[in-house]
């Protein structure tokens, strides 16, 4: 969605760049309302221009800000990434990246950045769109976290978990499903049909009943049932969907 919203910004901004007589004032409304940084960085780095958002986001006052170059802003250990970054930007329409800036008060802070080279009068520059990531990265990170404590949880307790989806009949196994029916975690084309196979044949008819039973009457189903391994070992299993 903000990869969608930067690129309109860029057509819009683009447009300006060609006509900017006629659209100049459309330019200066959508450079300093942008609900994102947006920097014009000449080739050697220096800043050349930037939006109120920048001056937010960076804690310098607009004049802090265009006496500085990228290599000011960046983190020191992001700076030797500089030079690639830009030169990836020059090869490609847009470039989207991430990477690591520094804020007036030397707070480190990750960023998303969607760049594109742009040619005005013979004048090479940057005009790149900058957007804080945060609070993109603890989401992530909280999801990662999620997930592994799931996957302890479900290999302490010896529970699977699975997702069918009917529409496609996909199914999607967690990680001690695989565990559980003595497949390895590699195996690719699971689909229900392939599920009901391995509920032991005394037991499928009364399984598929409830289940259609439950699909019917969209609610909980739960019940117990026997399978058979991979391997032919016969278990006892709980299930509930």
């Amino acid at each position: 969605f903000w990869l969608r919203q930067t690129e309109t910004m860029t057509r819009g901004l683009s447009e300006s760049e060609g006509r900017r007589k006629l659209l100049e004032e459309k330019y200066l409304m959508l450079f300093d309302q942008a609900n994102y940084a947006i920097l014009l960085v000449a080739e050697n780095g220096k800043i050349l221009e930037a939006n109120e958002k920048a001056t937010h986001l960076y804690g310098y006052s607009k004049e802090e800000l265009l006496s500085l170059t990228i290599e000011d802003i960046r983190e020191p250990t992001a700076q030797s990434q500089i030079a690639g970054d830009m030169q990836r930007v020059k090869q490609k329409e847009t470039q989207y990246f991430e990477t690591i800036h520094r804020k007036k008060t030397g707070e480190v802070f990750p960023v998303d950045v969607s760049s594109r080279f742009i040619t005005v009068e013979g004048q090479g520059f940057f005009q790149s769109f900058i957007r804080d990531a945060s609070r993109r990265k603890k989401i992530v990170q909280e999801l990662r976290e999620s997930s592994e404590a799931l996957k302890k949880a479900q290999h302490l307790a010896n529970v699977g978990s699975w997702y069918w989806d009917m529409q496609t009949n996909e199914v999607k196994w967690s990680e001690e499903m695989f565990v559980i029916f003595g497949l390895p975690p590699e195996t690719q084309g699971l689909n229900y049909k392939i599920m009901q196979e391995f509920v032991h044949p005394e037991d499928r008819e009364r399984v598929e009943q409830i289940t259609q039973e439950a699909l019917k009457e969209h609610r909980t189903y739960s019940f117990d049932a026997r399978i058979i391994r991979k391997d032919g070992i016969e278990r006892d299993h709980w299930v509930e969907a």
